[in-house]
């Protein structure tokens, strides 16, 4: 390659001042053109041999390396001090220039993490926690065996180090979340989340309502109290609870000790209702239909089917007030709208007037010549009997077979 003349120095010269340059001299009268000072003549040496977008890198005491561009190629290129090129080494694609530089695209977390954990899976590791998703150093926190480990993976999964950080217990089944709370002491537990853990539930220990949180591994993380708990409740207290729950007409079948056991309407539906010892109302199976409110006429029916007479009825708020006899017994009766008995109370012997008395005051009336006749069976006859006022039978008539 020729140079001219006015740009670089003789082949010779260059020699001479590079020999004088080393043994510490310079001839007196020689001058000398540094090439490595000079950006544009190393530039043009460049496009001599083909190269555009050169740039210098590093000035050497002989050589000066540059970056420059052939086609879509980048190269090292080494041009000496004599101004000729001495070497051309790739370096990739060529993105000098206007051209734009592509970023590197972000690493997707939820990818790497899956990859990681399929691949520690591959290699015998369980319950995997990937902790960092980010490249190029990747962790996780798994099983192996009975620890508890951390371990440092690339992004192929492949284990850099390992590390352990505990025993691996078996994860707690929120399933079991009631029993495990009931076991520390608490009941009437109510779970509220179940999803993830920690697990959280609600819960009575002694008269306090606490909220309560259990890690994946079943232990109590916190405890809050958020209000009170009700205590034991009676048997007597059944009808008022289960009156404001909107159940009436209400019977408690089973009162000696809970769960309680109790009958009640909801609307049209008769219902069998448990309660538990804190007042709260459990299972509820149908068991038939309950009754539309009942007139009074209806009312003295049935009582007077059920044997009772000498009806005394007075209406009060929600039912009845009765006094009537049942035989020679007088009861006193407190009975729903619904014509179901709430109440039942002897008071005392029901009295009625003699034979005497009722022909007695029908003479005080004006009556005359007053008889009292009786039917009656006698050995499979039916008979009519005839009294006078004292009682003496006074005629017979057969009227035929009972």
């Amino acid at each position: 390659m020729k140079f001219p003349t006015k740009a670089l120095p003789s082949a010779a010269f260059a020699l001479s001042s590079l020999a004088a340059i080393f043994a510490g001299t310079a001839p007196a009268t020689a001058q000398s053109i540094n090439l490595s000072n000079d950006d544009a003549t190393i530039l043009r040496v460049l496009e001599a041999g083909g190269f555009r977008e050169g740039k210098v890198v590093t000035r050497g005491l002989t050589i000066v390396r540059t970056h420059a561009c052939r086609g879509d190629s980048k190269f090292l290129v080494k041009v000496s001090i004599l101004g000729r090129i001495t070497s051309t080494t790739p370096l990739g694609n060529c993105d000098l220039g206007s051209r734009p530089v592509a970023k590197p695209k972000p690493q997707n977390g939820r990818n790497v993490s899956a990859r990681v954990q399929a691949a520690l899976e591959r290699q015998g590791y369980r319950r995997i926690v990937v902790t960092d998703a980010q490249p190029p150093r990747i962790t996780a926190e798994a099983c192996n065996g009975d620890d508890r480990v951390r371990v440092a993976v690339n992004r192929r999964g492949q284990v850099r180090s390992e590390r352990r950080i505990g025993p691996c217990e078996r994860q707690f089944d929120p399933g079991r979340l009631v029993e495990v709370l009931e076991q520390n002491g608490f009941d009437r537990v109510e779970v509220t989340q179940t999803r993830r853990p920690p697990y959280t539930a609600l819960a009575c220990r002694g008269n306090d309502r606490m909220e309560v949180s259990v890690g994946r591994f079943g232990r109590l993380r916190d405890q809050q109290r958020v209000g009170a708990c009700q205590t034991d409740i009676k048997a007597s207290d059944i009808p008022d609870i289960l009156t404001r729950a909107g159940f009436d007409r209400i019977r408690v079948l089973q009162r000696r000790r809970a769960p309680y056991l109790a009958e009640a309407c909801s609307r049209d539906r008769l219902v069998e209702v448990s309660i538990n010892r804190y007042g709260e109302i459990g299972n509820r199976q149908r068991v038939g239909r309950c009754a539309s409110a009942m007139s009074k006429d209806d009312l003295i029916a049935k009582l007077q089917r059920d044997g009772y007479s000498n009806l005394n009825m007075e209406q009060v708020r929600d039912g009845w007030r009765v006094s009537a006899c049942r035989g020679v017994e007088k009861v006193g009766l407190r009975i729903d709208s619904y014509g179901d008995t709430v109440r039942q109370q002897a008071s005392g012997k029901c009295t009625s007037e003699t034979v005497l008395d009722v022909l007695t005051n029908l003479e005080d009336r004006g009556a005359e010549k007053l008889q009292a006749q009786v039917e009656g069976c006698f050995k499979n006859d039916r008979y009519r009997w005839t009294f006078d006022r004292l009682g003496n039978r006074i005629g017979r008539e057969r009227l035929g077979r009972c």
